[in-house]
């Protein structure tokens, strides 16, 4: 009898992406991994929580109507690989992520078209490395690599009136290639490839923004401080696909289906001077239910929302036996700093806490260019802005998650089309 050997890595990534015991097993549960280290900080929240970051439509196709608002391009990436799980050390379990936005907003040429649109690509992989395959006599026959993947691509419209409703579409392309297909002359079977869409609305409403007038000074060359308040609430449908089969076509499962529901409150002060605007201080709070819309008999779950209950688990922020809670907290200072917390808890989950921080460029760029005459620092404040984001996860000394770290630079562009 044969038998291959894949280093440990179905264990490892079960024990992070299978927490809910009283359903239906998935299969393809790396797309479950977000890729954002900013909202990773925050407790992995990000359906309800408007960001410009490249990574957002990974949480809710949406964002890219809101980003294609503000932002003409987005690139982010990681600048190393993430160390997957590394309280088992496995040096070569990694994962990694890349993504593009390109928006365009209509207003910006024509106030009577308050449309914007966006465009979004983001891959995500992770690798399992190099594993063997050997025969009942422990003897080495073949050396394959593991990996999964998947190339996600969104569109998303965002619509500016008094409120801001985003609505957004993303298609996946999926490959899992766990075991080669053929060794030699064994016909083994471990490789599966399928599709899937996500889609998603994003509502926000600038609760302030009527009175913004009422703060400012007379002259531009004043100093004003304009309060902000921000109330969002966004929905999100991912990874509807087929289902999938590796080795027995009469036996498929299906891959992780899940839906979202989330709101986010926004508040703090902006500093204007010269009509340059900094926001000294901003303060985010977001929670996210999330459920697996997978049946206890490896069936998908119908409805829009699942088992998610607004007043019993978003609005309690309450988990149960189905629904997942995400929750976190951003605090924003000068368009520099960044501190994030957060934690997400649920079926299969202790109270699993997040931590990271961010740091801009553009805040840097606008108390320059406040300061002086020079026009170069306003043309780049306008324009550009790099940013450096870290988050890491805290599960307990126990747990496979602790230490996961991620880290990605993002360089957005504005004011070009």
């Amino acid at each position: 009898m044969k038998r291959f050997i894949i280093a440990g890595f179905v264990a490892a990534f079960m024990i992070y992406s299978n927490p809910l015991p009283a359903q239906g097993e998935a299969t393809m549960l790396f797309l479950l991994i977000p890729p954002s280290p900013l909202l990773n900080g925050m407790g992995q929240v990000g359906a309800a929580l408007p960001t410009n970051e490249a990574y957002g439509f990974y949480y809710n196709p949406a964002q890219l109507g809101y980003t294609g608002q503000t932002v003409n391009a987005a690139l982010q990436f990681y600048p190393s690989k993430t160390d997957w799980l590394p309280a088992f050390n496995f040096s070569d379990l990694t994962y990694n992520s890349f993504a593009l936005n390109l928006g365009y907003n209509f207003r910006d040429r024509s106030p009577i078209i308050p449309l914007s649109v966006s465009l979004g690509y983001m891959k995500g992989e992770i690798n399992y490395g190099r594993n063997t395959l050997t025969d009942d006599q422990g003897n080495i026959i073949a050396v394959f690599d593991s990996k999964e993947s998947y190339n996600a691509y969104g569109i998303g419209v965002g619509m500016e009136y008094f409120v801001n409703l985003s609505l957004g579409l993303t298609y996946k392309t999926i490959n899992s290639q766990l075991v080669p297909i053929q060794v030699g002359t064994w016909p083994i079977g471990g490789e599966a490839e399928t599709d899937a869409i996500d889609y998603g609305a994003l509502l926000t409403a600038p609760v302030l923004k009527p009175f913004e007038k009422h703060f400012l000074k007379e002259s531009e060359s004043k100093f004003s401080i304009i309060p902000y308040c921000d109330v969002s609430l966004g929905y999100a449908k991912t990874n509807i696909g087929d289902k999938v089969s590796y080795l027995d076509p009469s036996q498929k499962d299906p891959i992780p289906r899940t839906a979202k529901l989330g709101y986010a409150l926004s508040t703090g002060a902006d500093f204007r001077l010269r009509d340059i605007s900094i926001r000294a201080l901003g303060i985010d709070w977001s929670v996210d239910a999330s459920d697996r819309l997978v049946t206890d008999d490896g069936n998908y779950q119908g409805g829009l929302l699942g088992d998610i209950s607004f007043g019993g688990n978003l609005l309690s922020a309450k988990s149960d036996d189905e629904v997942e809670i995400h929750k976190g907290l951003r605090l924003q200072f000068f368009d520099f700093l960044a501190i994030t917390s957060g934690r997400f808890y649920g079926p299969g989950w202790e109270n699993v806490k997040t931590s990271g921080y961010s740091l801009g460029a553009k805040g840097i760029l606008k108390a320059l260019a406040a300061s002086s005459s020079d026009r170069t620092f306003r043309y780049l404040a306008d324009h550009f802005d790099l940013q450096y984001a870290r988050s890491e996860i805290d599960s307990g000394p126990e747990h496979p998650l602790t230490g996961t770290t991620y880290q990605s630079i993002l360089l957005t562009v504005s004011g070009f089309w």
